[in-house]
């Protein structure tokens, strides 16, 4: 079977597949921010309160740039799929973190997942929507970062 007909055949299950994968960081984001000043105060590190937050965002913009380029060579598919499971490791690991130090490494390894997955859909979805109906799918992407 080509590509371009399992594309066609299966674009609402790719579709639903990449907006999941988008909602999982925008949720993250969410519960994140207004769990943070908890979190900081059990692990007695409010001196770095910062720090979970500025690592994160520097790895999301870090993995963002260059996530297009590394798509090109690895492909989207497995770059997406390699960033989830950077993401949700990352995820896991902030659960478990002790210290702050452990924190803030672990936020920077779930920033360089997170900052994959808000690229490499919108990327996806311009692969497989012609240019006349990109826009009108490109709107739900907007939703997520």
């Amino acid at each position: 079977m080509d590509t371009e007909n399992y594309v066609l055949k299966h674009f609402k299950l790719i579709l639903s597949g990449l907006l999941i994968s988008l909602l999982i960081v925008s949720l993250d984001s969410t519960i994140t921010t207004t769990a943070m000043p908890k979190i900081i105060a059990s692990l007695g590190g409010l001196q770095y309160y910062v720090w979970p937050f500025t690592i994160y965002l520097t790895t999301v913009i870090i993995s963002a740039m260059l996530s297009g380029k590394l798509s090109d060579f690895y492909g989207s598919k497995k770059m997406l799929i390699g960033a989830l499971l950077v993401f949700i490791s990352g995820s896991v690991l902030c659960g478990f973190s002790q210290n702050m130090t452990e924190l803030i490494i672990f936020r920077a390894l779930q920033g360089l997942g997170a900052g994959i997955i808000v690229t490499i859909p919108k990327k996806i979805v311009a692969e497989m929507i012609p240019p006349r109906q990109r826009g009108k799918y490109m709107g739900l992407f907007g939703i997520g970062g």
